[in-house]
């Protein structure tokens, strides 16, 4: 069971709180049969290793996951003893990610999404939001750079500066950028208010 406990785990870090589905454990430990996998989760479950708790909201999920270390004495896990114990609480939005536009005319159709990121839930509390990958590094002073993943939040109203995400026409394909709102400015192909942006940095 230790190798499902260290998937969940890691899938937990890498999403920002979101457990894997059981076919996506099955697919990650190697395992095929999801009834194996759904057992060995609820033993988990059992054994005060690892709580889930799902929010109704289908935004916003939480999940309370208890990390343990365990030490490598014998191969049955009961035989192992909880080394350090710490219970990790996150609250996370789930954001819709547009992937590539399909659909020209309505942009946040289901064909123009890829699938879901987490971000903090006090950016996505009471908003209505989407993500977009950046095409240039246009505005590299507000730390997004080409592939940032920006985050943008759907409103109608704007006031002069607000960086706001814009449908626009490359070489005859539809794309989202980015731009400075002046006022006055036509609204039209507006998407929405630049609240966040996610920037991977190597060295």
């Amino acid at each position: 069971m230790k190798k499902y406990f260290g998937y969940i785990e890691q899938k937990w870090y890498e999403t920002g709180g979101f457990t894997p589905s059981y076919r996506e454990i099955c697919k990650g430990v190697n395992i095929s049969s999801t009834s194996t996998v759904y057992s060995s989760i609820r033993k988990l479950e059992e054994k005060g290793y690892i709580k889930k708790s799902v929010n109704n909201n289908d935004k916003v999920t939480r999940y309370d996951l208890i990390i343990s270390s365990l030490n490598e004495e014998g191969t049955n896990l009961r035989k192992k003893k909880k080394e350090k114990y710490q219970l990790v609480s996150l609250r996370v939005a789930k954001v819709p990610y547009i992937y590539k536009i399909i659909n020209k005319e309505n942009i946040f159709a289901e064909e123009n999404l890829k699938e879901y990121i987490a971000v903090p839930i006090e950016y996505g509390k009471e908003k209505n939001m989407y993500a977009f990958e950046s095409k240039n590094s246009d505005f590299k002073e507000l730390g997004i750079l080409k592939k940032s993943l920006v985050i943008f939040d759907v409103e109608e109203r704007y006031i002069s500066n607000d960086i706001v995400a814009v449908i626009e026409e490359k070489e005859n394909h539809t794309r989202i950028g980015i731009r400075r709102y002046k006022r006055g400015d036509n609204t039209e192909n507006i998407l929405g208010k630049v609240v966040g942006v996610y920037t991977n940095i190597t060295y």
